[in-house]
């Protein structure tokens, strides 16, 4: 079998859909298929340098890009640069008797492209929901929900449902929303799930950097830095807990950047450190020394559906969870040891949560269900059998 990946984001790039992509890659190639992937060079984060290693599989092809994190709009215009240059390479996969091609969403524009190509290759297409569009910019705020653009969005939206041969979900909150949709189509869900490296280079970890504290409890976040994951609720949370037992650190990047950063100095916080988006190997060091780990969504219809990958990265650590979720992640997080639950973008609840904490409680948690692996076996045989037309 032979099949091509359509990926605008892909290791070394960072994010939940590179990691995604990369894993399904390797177990197809590990049942002895061939695979082609089609990602752009690493343009999500410009404060990550990732020059060095682009080509990782000798079926690579890179698209240079654009960095497209500084605004809305530059990522907007990036996915437009991504559709179009994809679409110049479909001759060179012409002769190559591709039997499946891959796509994903939100990219909305990644998923009609991946369809497109499908056609004129004659193959399957199978599309990897990771987010709902327009659903997303309209829980922003970015578009109107009755306006021309998500009316636009919603038909493309329909036409990717309808037309592709498999589609697959990293969300149950998705199933349901797409069948409305499509009353005859079959979403699978394929959570991201644990990655099999990150938790071999986590046991790795010398139990020597745990041990290197200041005598402070650290709260940590790693991810993006969002209007979607609103982090200026945890900056208020930090001003009110100023000079005490607790430091916080922000690791990664993303739109609301700037304004956390304005807010952290118009409060004068001297318990924050904000760290660049790094390598999932260095961020294990960050990890291990960190007390508490934090996340939080926006909550809405929409957002309450949505299963954030850091999820599954942080149940694997062990260690204290304080989340701001709704919906199925609040479902999957509140039946493990060691989580707490905080209204979402509720200042006092979160300061009242880090005060309360049991730091001294050991956490044994049963994530084996939750590994990528076999998540991404049930994945490769869903394409399989869909190339296989059972």
């Amino acid at each position: 079998m032979k099949l091509l990946v359509i990926s605008q984001f892909y290791p070394p790039d960072l994010g939940a859909v590179a990691f995604r992509m990369e894993a399904i890659v390797n177990e197809m190639k590990e049942r002895g298929h061939t695979v082609y992937v089609l990602a752009a060079t690493p343009n999500r984060y410009k404060e990550f340098n990732a020059s060095q290693d682009l080509i990782t599989s000798e079926f690579e092809t890179r698209l240079h890009m654009k960095n497209t994190s500084k605004s809305i709009f530059s990522r907007i215009l990036g996915f437009f640069e991504f559709y179009f240059k994809v679409l110049r390479t479909k001759k060179q996969y012409k002769n190559k008797s591709i039997d499946a091609v891959i796509s994903t969403t939100p990219y909305i524009l990644e998923g009609l492209v991946g369809q497109k190509i499908s056609k004129y290759l004659h193959a399957k297409h199978v599309l990897d929901v990771r987010d709902l569009w327009p659903d997303t910019p309209i829980a922003l705020k970015k578009i109107k929900k009755n306006g021309i653009i998500s009316s636009l969005l919603k038909v493309i939206e329909k036409k990717l449902y309808k037309n592709a041969d498999l589609i697959v979900v990293t969300s149950p909150g998705y199933v349901d929303h797409i069948k409305k949709i499509v009353k005859n189509a079959h979403p699978h869900v394929i959570l991201n799930g644990i990655d099999t490296n990150f938790e071999n280079d986590l046991q790795s970890i010398s139990s020597k950097n745990i041990n290197e504290k200041n005598g402070k409890y650290t709260i940590l976040y790693a991810g993006n830095i969002g209007i979607a994951q609103n982090l200026i609720t945890l900056v208020n949370a930090a001003s009110k807990l100023d000079d005490s037992d607790y430091e916080f650190v922000l690791i990664g990047s993303g739109t609301q950047l700037e304004q956390v950063k304005t807010l952290i100095e118009e409060k004068d916080l001297k318990n924050i450190t904000i760290v660049p988006p790094m390598k999932r190997s260095e961020l294990l060091s960050h990890y291990v020394k960190s007390d508490v780990l934090y996340l939080q969504l926006h909550s809405s219809e929409y957002f309450n559906k949505v299963v954030p990958s850091k999820v599954f990265e942080y149940l694997l650590l062990q260690k204290p969870i304080i989340y701001g979720l709704e919906g199925v992640s609040k479902e999957i997080l509140m039946s493990y040891e060691g989580t707490y639950y905080v209204q979402p973008d509720n200042i006092d609840e979160l300061v009242s949560a880090i005060k309360h904490i049991d730091y001294s409680k050991k956490i044994h948690r049963d994530i084996s269900s939750l590994r990528r692996k076999i998540q991404t076996q049930k994945y490769s045989k869903l394409i399989e059998k869909t190339v296989e037309g059972k």
